[in-house]
């Protein structure tokens, strides 16, 4: 499927989710609304712009994924809704993602934090749009909307300067182990 190919940091991040065990009987949605601040999904869902379509006794909508967590274990979800799908929107051109999160132990853990990021670079390698998302930092994922925009990203921006110049709401830089 092309998902794989456009999106790997969601993948990545979906695949996360719970044992095989738990995949086998769980989806996406429930991931969602479980409303976890350390939900591996999410922070990657919200890095590439992902919404929800929602139906219940008042007909459909749609909310941006960022939108449907309210706190630990809160939704904004009304009475009688629950989450149908999700919309990805197409890969924009030069674009990508990732999904990386950080785990006291190698497997089945709960993340300390996770971070979804989803770039766009024009031709010259110039950051045209980008969106940073970090898990488990707050009571809901955290995200730059207009982060390091315009920098052009090379060989010499580290990994620990990915958050130089965001204007991150919430974003908590701590040291934490």
């Amino acid at each position: 499927m092309r998902i794989y190919c456009d999106w790997p940091g969601v993948i990545e991040a979906w695949d996360l989710i719970g044992s095989t065990q738990i995949q086998g009987r769980a989806s996406l949605g429930g991931n969602l609304c479980n409303a976890s601040p350390a939900g591996d999904s999410v922070p990657a869902m919200v890095a590439a712009g992902m919404t929800a379509n929602i139906a219940g006794p008042d007909g459909r909508r749609t909310l941006p994924v960022e939108e449907v967590t309210a706190g630990p274990g809160k939704t904004n979800l009304k009475k009688g809704e629950f989450i149908v799908s999700f919309n990805l929107p197409a890969k924009p051109s030069n674009g990508g993602d990732a999904y990386l999160r950080l785990i006291p132990r190698t497997e089945m853990d709960i993340a300390v934090v996770g971070c979804g990021v989803a770039l766009t670079l024009d031709d010259s390698g110039t950051v045209t749009s980008a969106k940073v998302s970090l898990g488990a930092v707050a009571a809901t994922v955290s995200s730059g909307r207009r982060c390091c925009k315009s920098n052009y990203w090379n060989e010499t921006r580290t990994r620990g300067n990915v958050c130089s110049g965001c204007s991150m709401s919430g974003c908590m830089q701590t040291n934490r182990r």
